[in-house]
């Protein structure tokens, strides 16, 4: 059997936007005992793939898309060689990360290298990759940086008091 000739085009994913938290905006978390947590979104188009519903030969109705997954890139910004990668909800293919307060810390605490990080400064972006082609977030306000910026604040617990054995007199 043969077919007729034919070409596989170039087909990276569509590009997109970040939503929210926009550039600047805090993220805070609670650090221990919290089961907080915030969503980072972003623009999923119609098609993510410019090629869809694709048949494979011309007697065959059948027809194929290519599925497209999203990875989370979180970036320190002072040191970008730290970074953590995270797939993204619904198993990649969903156009948001869900962040608990637990994963705020870990980032935090991974990127910054401080046992106890209070606040640390990252970017994050977002890859749409369709398993041969990867497509990168537009940059936020078309500049020049790597994400949109986004500072991870620690919020320590109102009302805890730290525990002491010891009584210690003034006089």
């Amino acid at each position: 059997n043969e077919t007729e000739a034919y070409e596989v085009l170039d087909h990276a994913p569509r590009g997109f936007s970040l939503l929210t938290p926009r550039t600047g905006d805090a993220l805070v978390y609670s650090y221990p005992y919290s089961s907080k947590s915030s969503t980072l979104r972003w623009e999923r188009p119609d098609t993510a793939d410019p090629y869809f519903n694709v048949r494979r030969f011309e007697n065959d109705s059948a027809t194929f898309s290519d599925t497209v997954r999203y990875t989370v890139v979180v970036v320190d910004s002072l040191a970008p060689q730290r970074l953590m990668r995270f797939t993204a909800d619904a198993r990649g293919t969903a156009p948001a990360l869900t962040i608990t307060d637990t994963m705020a810390y870990r980032i935090a605490y991974e990127l910054s290298g401080w046992k106890t990080p209070l606040q640390n400064a990252v970017y994050w972006s977002v890859e749409a990759s369709d398993g041969l082609y990867v497509t990168r977030s537009d940059p936020p306000h078309q500049s020049a940086e790597p994400g949109n910026y986004l500072i991870l604040k620690r919020e320590d617990l109102v009302g805890v008091q730290p525990h002491s054995d010891m009584t210690r007199s003034l006089s």
